[in-house]
């Protein structure tokens, strides 16, 4: 599957307040299901993340780490807003997020996306990505690293 693949996905899950960073601002960790792993995409299936949110609702230092259906991961950074206004019990997201490596047909891998969630108050969660990624191709005979990452050797 070399080359630039869409990625169209909905996701659910938890999010949990974690504590505060060295800021003093305030960091989260959270895990999503694809709600449908798609059979035209990179088969995402699941992704773990984590964030902090200061007091003006900018989201910074975001991680996440999403994986393939075959085990594979993909990693990402974003940034982001968040609206503490967006209604009683809610809080609407939006962020930016920068594909940057991965393991087995995601090494290598660049590209971005946009992601728009609602976080509620009791801790779920629910969003969709959309975007491009770039595959760079299947990984050669030559290469010793196995699709987790480690050393076959």
């Amino acid at each position: 599957m070399p080359g630039q693949v869409a990625i169209a996905q909905d996701f659910e899950g938890i999010f949990s307040f974690t504590g505060k960073n060295a800021n003093g601002d305030a960091t989260f960790a959270a895990t999503q299901r694809a709600v449908e792993v798609l059979a035209a995409g990179p088969g995402l299936k699941s992704v773990v993340q984590r964030w902090a949110v200061n007091d003006e609702g900018k989201i910074y230092d975001g991680e996440a780490v999403f994986a393939s259906v075959n085990g594979e991961i993909l990693k990402a950074t974003f940034v982001g807003t968040t609206d503490p206004q967006s209604g009683e019990g809610i809080r609407d997201v939006s962020v930016t997020v920068t594909f940057a490596d991965g393991t087995g047909l995601f090494k290598d891998s660049s590209g971005g996306a946009a992601v728009r969630a609602t976080l509620y108050d009791d801790g779920r969660s629910t969003g969709s990505i959309k975007g491009n990624l770039t595959l760079p191709g299947e990984k050669s005979a030559a290469d010793p690293e196995d699709s987790t990452g480690r050393s076959a050797t």
